[in-house]
């Protein structure tokens, strides 16, 4: 099941450092399911994983997708209102 996209900085506590990391690896929430955070990358990448899930305290289900569309999606979703 495919949630709505959000922010991997979305409710954080930590300020804005998963956001940069958000724009740094270009990852862009798109699940959750119980404990478990489905979060699209462009390339697989075990150090973004790896922080993602400790920051958020979730475990990571990395999927893949085109870095543009990552990107489109990730820019849409920090205009204000959304």
């Amino acid at each position: 099941m495919l949630w709505h996209a959000t922010r991997v900085d979305a409710d954080d506590e930590y300020g804005g450092r998963q956001h940069a990391l958000a724009v740094e690896w270009n990852a862009v929430v798109v699940g959750k399911e119980g404990q478990v955070l489905t979060v699209a990358l462009p390339a697989p990448n075990n150090a973004a994983v790896n922080a993602i899930s400790k920051g958020s305290g979730f475990a990571v289900y990395p999927v893949y997708s085109n870095p543009a569309d990552l990107e489109a999606t990730r820019r849409r979703l920090s205009e204000p209102g959304k």
